[in-house]
């Protein structure tokens, strides 16, 4: 989160951290928590500002797919169902919005099959980071090996994922730091970032508008 004042590791703090407040491990708690942090009035309803931000992500899908695309940086996705679009919006978004040219190792998400153990499989990422693990009908929401929430809505878990990063007062990992930073400020209308990425975000963010102007 852009608002921690003490940065601590997701490790040290997750299980702590639900056990205390069990309220979060709820997608719709942890995004009002985004909004009660940034003052927005619909945090206030019970899955109100949930739905704002669903909404928004869904509006701009296509968007930033076909952004991705006129960059050349991306492929169109496989799949055309919404689900379809919003795995491989996540999945390359690093790729999308980067400041470098190196092949991005860290992953916002991860696709299994039902059979498998997402903690065990987030287990040998050796990643302390929030990212989703995906299989055939929901998504895991994993921080350091540990289930947060299970959601079986897509949209909804990757605004939540978003949100967690607020919820556990942990900054973004340094290479998804810009791709993470433009959607809070699609998500959030939250256009704070640290201060060594500031320019390069308002530039990304900018070029972005200017292709949905242009579209």
């Amino acid at each position: 989160s852009l608002k921690a004042s003490t940065k601590k590791s997701p490790a040290n703090i997750v299980a702590e951290f639900i056990q205390e407040y069990p309220a979060f491990k709820y997608p719709i708690e942890i995004v009002n928590e985004v909004g009660r942090i940034n003052k927005t009035k619909e945090f206030l309803t019970e899955d109100g500002y949930m739905n704002v931000c669903t909404q928004r992500l869904q509006q701009h899908l296509d968007n930033i797919i076909y952004f991705g695309m006129s960059k050349h940086a991306i492929k169109p996705p496989k799949q055309c169902s919404s689900d379809g679009k919003l795995l491989h919006m996540l999945t390359y978004l690093p790729t999308i919005f980067t400041v470098s040219k190196r092949v991005v190792k860290k992953k916002l998400i991860i696709e299994i099959e039902n059979h498998e153990d997402p903690e065990k499989v987030v287990g040998k990422l050796q990643s302390s980071h929030p990212i989703l693990v995906v299989d055939n009908s929901k998504a895991h929401l994993l921080v350091h090996k540990t289930i947060v929430f299970t959601e079986e809505n897509i949209s909804r878990a990757i605004v939540a994922l978003v949100a967690t990063f607020y919820m556990l007062n942990v900054d973004y990992p340094q290479e998804l730091e810009l791709c993470l930073t433009i959607l809070q400020f699609l998500l959030f209308k939250d256009f704070q970032a640290p201060a060594s990425i500031l320019n390069q975000a308002n530039e990304h963010w900018k070029c972005f508008q200017d292709y949905i102007l242009d579209a």
